[in-house]
């Protein structure tokens, strides 16, 4: 995850169970909403959705 092209990696790392989820919260510039993400498992696939008024989801199957 970065800020933009110009921005600095930041690294997370997780190690998910069946079911559990992790989410990832990333504070807004002063004035913007925080930018969220949730991780998911079931089974050997991994669900990473955006938390926010449009939600945008993705999957990953090992």
């Amino acid at each position: 995850m970065a800020d933009g092209e110009a921005g600095a990696p930041v690294r997370f790392s997780a190690t998910l169970a069946e079911g559990q989820s992790a989410t990832i919260s990333v504070p807004g510039k002063l004035g913007e909403p925080d930018q969220s993400l949730e991780m998911s498992r079931s089974g050997d696939k991994l669900t990473v959705t955006e938390v926010g008024s449009d939600q945008k989801t993705g999957a990953i199957a090992e």
